[in-house]
């Protein structure tokens, strides 16, 4: 019998409570992976690609409207008006 089917077994033995406990213990251990590689790869330069697109400037329009949707400027541009020039984020 093999690890996983023993573990398959296990979870239908379970209650809908310990059920749960144990979708929220599996979703943290996701999210711990998920944190892993996202600093991983940002360590290593993968997601440098990120920042030099989104260093452009909204306010030159340089953006794709969404098929369907009229082509002006999006509303959350406004909120850009009062950023000071060149200020940029960084990874975690």
């Amino acid at each position: 019998m093999s690890t996983i089917t023993e573990i398959q077994e296990a979870i239908a033995k379970l209650s809908e409570e310990e059920r749960a406990a144990l979708r929220q213990r599996l979703d943290a251990y996701e999210e711990e992976d998920w944190d892993r590689q996202i600093t991983a790869d940002c360590a290593s330069g993968k997601l440098d690609w990120m920042e030099e697109e989104a260093e452009g400037d909204p306010l030159e329009g340089n953006f794709l409207p969404l098929p369907g949707k009229i082509e002006e400027k999006p509303y959350f541009l406004d909120l850009f008006q009062g950023l000071a020039p060149g200020s940029s984020t960084t990874c975690p």
